[in-house]
């Protein structure tokens, strides 16, 4: 899209990325959500319900096996009621498990879903797994190699872009959230850099998540990913990673102009990290394409 004008305003019109209380950790109905995208002036509300395979934790923060049939049902239900009024669609948020792969195939297989968002919660931690996302595991954050997980968990994306070929990659940079900030390191910028080339390839959309404006005091990803990916001419997604129906479509103004902020930046990346691309074909052979800067001029 490389946001064009035009489309570059179309992007506040639908939240992509919103949770229901199927997941067990939110607040609200599915039909709330709606009646308050709609209230809001949304053309489209998509809910992505948390699926996760291979996961075992005392709490559980996602779909089990009797809940994507209500999920499917009650939002089925939902598009009949008022699909004259506003685009409601259906999609699950797939938890990147690397050693159960067949099993987040069959969930994807399981209805046809309106949309897949790849994201990655969970990352192997000896003999179990640790939820980078969650305050509760702070205590281990502090004692694990924050440098050495956040290269896995780009890694564990770049590898599985391809197999899962999701919609959108939510949240890219959530790593962050509670781990120290590693995008310094010069290898965990070639894997962020790697990460953009197989979303370009395989043509998934990123998420702009204003849910980040809580965590970090900006949305996910950082400004200089950001500007990145549209230099590279990714897709882009407003999304509100909502767990109330209060916070559908928050914060999409000022979303859209960190949007703008963020392509206005000087490039992040050193030579090294952009050596391997070059010739490309999803980069366009090597050559940079300037046509974004001119196509956001206006918010």
């Amino acid at each position: 899209m490389a946001l064009h004008r035009g489309k570059y305003q179309q992007l506040k019109k639908k939240d992509l990325h919103v949770h229901t209380q199927y997941c067990k950790h939110t607040h609200g109905f599915m039909e709330e959500y709606v009646i308050k995208a709609i209230e809001r002036g949304l053309e489209e509300i998509g809910f992505l319900a948390h699926a996760e395979a291979g996961i075992d934790h005392p709490r559980i923060l996602w779909l089990q096996d009797g809940d994507y049939d209500a999920y499917w049902q009650e939002g089925t239900a939902l598009k009949s009621r008022y699909g004259d009024r506003i685009k409601i669609s259906l999609g699950l948020e797939l938890g990147l498990n690397p050693s159960f792969l067949e099993e987040l195939q069959r969930i994807m297989e399981k209805y046809a879903w309106d949309r897949i968002g790849l994201s990655y919660h969970q990352l192997a931690d000896g003999d179990g797994y640790l939820n980078i996302c969650s305050r509760l595991s702070i205590p281990r954050i502090r004692e694990v190699d924050n440098l050495q997980f956040t290269k896995k968990y780009y890694r564990d994306l770049c590898n599985h872009v391809s197999a899962i070929q999701p919609d959108l990659l939510c949240h890219m940079d959530v790593v962050r959230k509670h781990m120290r900030d590693c995008s310094s390191d010069l290898e965990v910028q070639r894997l962020i850099r790697q990460l953009l080339v197989e979303l370009k390839k395989e043509r998934v959309r990123l998420e702009v998540n204003t849910a980040g404006y809580d965590t970090v005091g900006a949305p996910y990803p950082a400004p200089w990913i950001l500007r990145e990916a549209v230099e590279m001419g990714i897709d882009l997604v407003l999304c509100s990673d909502s767990h109330s129906p209060e916070h559908v479509g928050r914060r999409f103004d000022d979303a859209l102009q960190y949007i703008k902020d963020s392509v206005a930046l000087a490039p992040r990346f050193p030579a090294a990290a952009r050596k391997h691309i070059q010739g490309s074909p999803c980069c366009g052979r090597g050559k940079v394409n300037h046509a974004w800067r001119e196509n956001v001029e206006e918010v």
